[in-house]
């Protein structure tokens, strides 16, 4: 019949392939660098929820220092509580308040990736409203965790997380970062209608 490896019913020789009729390169779009303003943003947010992420450690790692004093607050606001339920009241507050400090810190995240890497402009806004989350969080968590060995480093971040959240997002709002953004919506919006 054949030898192993021969193709039965064609011949030896193929006929070759012919040649690109257009040599453009099909159409794919580019996105443009973003905007200074744009990176310093990205910085700043991450600076800032590295902070965030810092601070919840330091007060996580003095936690024990901390749950005498707020027992003792607790004590005087709830006195027919015995010594466990106040330490389990005081264990709650403070895992609560580093738990919320954590989520917020979260949330700035995937808004921070929804504004840089989609360019989604309107994440600017949630990320308004969160940095007003988080400076309401800040003072909550501020005054559990200002105790300890690690209490002032706790607060300290706190403060310069929220001071470089503020400062990202001052950043986000610049005109040059609000018209990279415009670009990249128009860039978009252009694509989607063309395909």
């Amino acid at each position: 019949m054949g030898e192993p490896g021969e193709v039965v019913g064609r011949s030896a020789a193929m006929p070759p392939r012919p040649a690109m009729s257009d040599s453009t390169p099909a159409p794919l779009r580019k996105a443009p660098p973003p905007a200074l303003t744009v990176l310093a943003a990205r910085s700043l947010w991450v600076a800032s929820i590295v902070g965030a992420v810092a601070a919840v450690v330091f007060a996580f790692l003095s936690r024990a220092e901390q749950l005498a004093p707020l027992a003792d607050i607790i004590a005087g606001l709830q006195p027919d509580l015995d010594a466990a339920e106040r330490d389990a009241v005081a264990a709650t507050v403070i895992v609560g308040s580093l738990s919320a400090l954590a989520i917020v810190a979260l949330a700035e995240a995937i808004l921070v990736r929804n504004l840089v890497v989609l360019a989604r402009g309107a994440a600017r806004w949630g990320l308004l409203v969160l940095v007003i989350v988080n400076a309401l969080v800040c003072v909550v968590v501020s005054a559990f965790v200002a105790v300890g060995q690690y209490g002032a480093v706790s607060a300290g971040l706190l403060v310069a997380q929220l001071l470089l959240a503020c400062a990202a997002l001052v950043a986000g709002f610049l005109p040059s970062a609000s018209a990279w953004l415009g670009r990249e919506h128009k860039s978009r919006r252009g694509a989607d209608a063309g395909a």
